[in-house]
């Protein structure tokens, strides 16, 4: 099957560590910082394409991200496979809860590896462990009491049946 042929997808390290390689009708793309993440646990496929996304497309699954509560959690690499998914209109496999969790919110269609995935999408919101007041972001500390913060869900929302 011809490279042009052959359906996109943005590829996160854990999917690779997971499951490796995609069928080959599926055109593996992975950011700079998943190859080099997969070469470090030596799990680089044989054929993929690296890809950069754009300062816009990183800056709208940050924006996303901001709205849900994951921004704690995704790390600079998750937010640039969701942005390159993003800009090319192309899936993301990943085993990833919090990656899978932004996807969903921008609309991207999720290949998941070996875990069940989510089934809802959640927004998270913030609580003291001392005093038990809830923040809408993440603080280094609660700035009423100084002790840490940690994330509950603020609401959910079923994903309808087509993303399960």
């Amino acid at each position: 099957m011809d490279v042009e042929e052959r359906r996109k997808v943005c590829v996160d390290t854990s999917y690779l560590l997971s499951l490796g390689p995609l069928p080959p009708e599926m055109e593996m793309v992975l950011t700079p910082s998943v190859e080099a993440e997969a070469e470090r646990y030596g799990a680089l496929p044989p054929m993929y394409t690296v890809m950069m996304p754009s300062a816009t497309a990183v800056k709208r699954v940050m924006e996303v991200a901001g709205r849900t509560g994951d921004t704690v959690n995704l790390s600079e690499t998750d937010v640039e496979v969701l942005a390159l998914a993003l800009e090319l209109g192309c899936p993301v496999a990943t085993d990833d809860y919090d990656i899978q969790n932004t996807a969903a919110v921008l609309g991207l269609e999720v290949i998941k590896g070996v875990q069940r995935g989510i089934t809802r999408i959640i927004k998270w919101r913030f609580r003291c462990t001392g005093c038990g007041r809830y923040y809408r972001r993440k603080h280094d500390v609660c700035p009423v009491c100084g002790s840490p913060l940690r994330p509950v869900p603020a609401s959910t929302q079923r994903l309808s049946s087509s993303r399960e």
